[in-house]
């Protein structure tokens, strides 16, 4: 071999060895592990739950959860090997139903069994994987509303929960350790604002609460705030509850946001926030 096919492969090696790619459409993909690369650091959020719709005065639809997130860092893998990346859907609201539906959980699996990291979708909470594991719960969706629709909450955190969403005698809640706030309460006249989101790429701000009538909740970490009356924030925000009876409110719940994956490799790179940003070689 001559040195500059030499030089050639080895540019080749080094640059496969710092880099990140990142997944936020509902479905199944295959990842396959660069050449050089032996660790990476992972982060998983789940879909959020969809609000419930108002079918009667006595049947009025909460706010959906948030959608809980995990990290893991060090993961050992092997060059070439290929990694099952599933990524999470927000609830579908159901016009012709006060309950809720969940969202689906976010996970990065080696083979059919073995669970690597795993966040759980909107209603239910996530179970720590192995020692390496962080990261917060969703928020919980406010309870149904007299006087308009209850907020979505939060998308889970990197170090603490989502806000929870807010009825007609909570209060507003910001996110926790990165998370999206939760969403406010509605009026006579509208649905509840959707829960926050929270970004892939590590953990920074937490979401912050919106004080008005309807209000969507901030998003957490780089994440987008959540729908006013219909849906969360991505990634991993509630879905918001439907509004009351008034020919001019909205009486459909809010879908929820869509989970999303993101794994990060090379040396040094870790979640919560150790160089989580986007790098190139």
């Amino acid at each position: 071999m001559d040195m500059t096919t030499f030089r050639l492969r080895r540019a080749a090696a080094v640059t496969k060895r710092v880099g990140q790619q990142e997944w936020t459409i509902p479905g199944t993909y295959q990842f396959v592990v660069p050449m050089s690369v032996f660790s990476i650091s992972a982060v998983t959020e789940g879909g959020s739950e969809s609000g419930g719709s108002y079918i009667s005065s006595s049947a009025r639809g909460r706010g959906g959860d948030g959608g809980d997130l995990r990290y893991a860092i060090s993961i050992p893998v092997t060059p070439g090997e290929t990694l099952t990346i599933e990524v999470g859907q927000g609830g579908v609201s159901l016009g012709s139903s006060q309950n809720a539906q969940s969202g689906t959980p976010s996970r990065i699996r080696r083979g059919s069994t073995n669970l690597l990291v795993a966040a759980s979708g909107g209603s239910s909470s996530s179970s720590p994987i192995g020692g390496n594991i962080g990261g917060g719960n969703g928020g919980v969706g406010g309870f149904a509303s007299a006087s308009g629709g209850s907020g979505g909450g939060g998308a889970g955190g990197y170090s603490g929960n989502g806000g929870n969403g807010v009825s007609d005698s909570g209060g507003l809640n910001a996110g926790q350790g990165g998370g999206g706030a939760g969403g406010n309460r509605g009026t006579t006249s509208s649905g509840g604002g959707g829960g926050g989101g929270v970004g892939l790429q590590g953990e920074g701000a937490s979401g912050t609460a919106n004080s008005t009538n309807g209000g969507r909740g901030n998003g957490g970490s780089g994440g987008i705030g959540g729908g006013t009356s219909r849906n969360g924030g991505a990634v991993g925000g509630g879905g918001a509850g439907a509004g009351g009876n008034s020919s001019s409110q909205d009486l459909i719940g809010g879908d929820g946001s869509n989970g999303g994956v993101r794994i990060i490799w090379g040396a040094g790179r870790a979640y919560p926030s150790t160089r989580t940003a986007d790098e190139f070689p």
